[in-house]
């Protein structure tokens, strides 16, 4: 692995995991300081985008590249329609629709400039809808109520949307996810209120994700298959030494890394059962705060002092995966080349009644990685069924043996 540091970003403080976004190759960066920089060219050059100076900055969205959006102190929300060329105070949550304290927009998502969602450190969560009448309105929970009670100790600091539909908050203590978009309703994740996680999550898959926070903790939420709900499961490693871990990336269910309140990086294979230190990355920088990759192998971080450098990992992308059965038959298999060409890319094989091989090829899945058909650490023979079935095939050889089945 190496990391490549860029010289040229202006010194400024990143403050959090989501104080930068990447759009193609554009990155932009707000910084501690009130500042917003943006690099077209991968991070080798930066230019400053905004002439008047905001309050403290923690978030940024990008839509697209023309809308930009940032937040921080004192529900500060500003936005660019130009790519950054000019900024105005957004429509901030006011008097008339809620009653706002001196408190940070921790993280911010918006769909586009009239739809969008908002977390703060004082435990609330908002959605924005121009069309509508008041046009910020708490977030609905599932159980009735919603998220509009002021509490500092469960301060939400992370959104991620892993589609239209499917996306979590991140809280201190307790953890929401939605599977009907930003409006809801949100439903807590069953456990999250034992973890005192608080800073990062990611969803990898309609089913599956991560989550991370105090004490270096990383754990896996993972849907039930009886009950159909989301909930932190038993699988917890600490794996920073006790530091914070700030941000978090999973490339699937298995492949993840991790950056925390050193310098080091930590990476895993095997969905967080074991963690890898691959070292100091930023010239021993006190804080790493951002994460993010914009190819398999290739990513960035970011971190105090307005370090910002990319990383390379291929130690293990050459080596094959293979998938077994409950009866520990082999029933699929992926090589670097098929990961390569399209992460849904494998090799299948198909067993006849009498366990013998009955048709082997190579399919490309219509859906999910074949991880989604995982249900406690084994393959759920109905969900691989349905999930092969649906599957594209190609170089198909099929076996015929003369023993009828009649006879058995």
């Amino acid at each position: 692995m190496a990391a490549l540091n860029s010289s040229n970003l202006p010194v400024g403080e990143l403050v959090n995991p989501n104080s930068i976004v990447m759009l193609g190759n554009e990155y932009s960066i707000a910084a501690n300081d009130g500042k917003i920089y943006n690099s077209s060219n991968f991070g080798a050059s930066w230019a400053k985008i905004n002439d008047f100076i905001p309050p403290t900055l923690l978030s940024i969205n990008k839509v697209n590249s023309n809308v930009l959006l940032v937040g921080g102190i004192g529900y500060y929300i500003g936005i660019s329609t130009d790519g950054g060329n000019s900024w105005a105070e957004y429509v901030t949550p006011t008097s008339n629709d809620i009653s706002l304290p001196n408190e940070y927009v921790r993280d911010l998502h918006f769909t586009d400039k009239n739809h969008g969602l908002i977390v703060s450190g004082d435990g609330r969560a908002f959605t924005y809808d121009s069309s509508r009448t008041p046009m910020w309105k708490a977030c609905v929970l599932e159980v009735g109520g919603s998220l509009s009670t002021m509490n500092t100790g469960v301060g939400l600091y992370h959104i991620d949307m892993l589609n239209d539909n499917i996306g979590l908050i991140t809280g201190k203590s307790n953890i929401y996810y939605t599977e009907s978009g930003i409006e809801g309703p949100w439903k807590k994740v069953v456990n999250s209120s034992t973890t005192n996680y608080g800073f990062i999550g990611q969803m990898v898959d309609p089913d599956y994700g991560f989550v991370g926070g105090l004490s270096g903790k990383i754990s896996v939420i993972e849907r039930d298959p009886i009950t159909n709900r989301l909930g932190i499961t038993l699988k917890s490693t600490r794996v920073l030494n006790n530091n914070h871990v700030r941000a978090i990336h999973f490339v699937d269910r298995k492949r993840g890394y991790a950056v925390g309140s050193l310098d080091d990086l930590f990476v895993t294979r095997d969905g967080g059962d074991s963690w890898e230190p691959k070292g100091s990355i930023l010239n021993g920088s006190p804080h790493i705060f951002v994460l993010g990759f914009f190819s398999s192998g290739k990513g960035y971080v970011g971190g105090y002092n307005g370090e910002f450098g990319f990383i390379t990992d291929f130690s293990d992308y050459f080596s094959d995966r293979f998938y077994y059965d409950k009866l520990g038959r082999l029933v699929a298999s992926q090589n670097a080349k098929q990961y390569n060409a399209d992460e849904k890319t494998y090799s299948y094989t198909l067993y006849d009644e009498l366990g013998r091989i009955s048709e082997v090829g190579e399919l490309l899945a219509a859906t999910n990685q074949i991880e989604s058909n995982y249900r406690k650490g084994l393959l759920e023979p109905v969900l691989f069924d349905a999930w092969i079935s649906t599957a594209s095939k190609n170089q198909i050889s099929r076996t015929y043996y003369d023993l009828s089945l009649i006879h058995i």
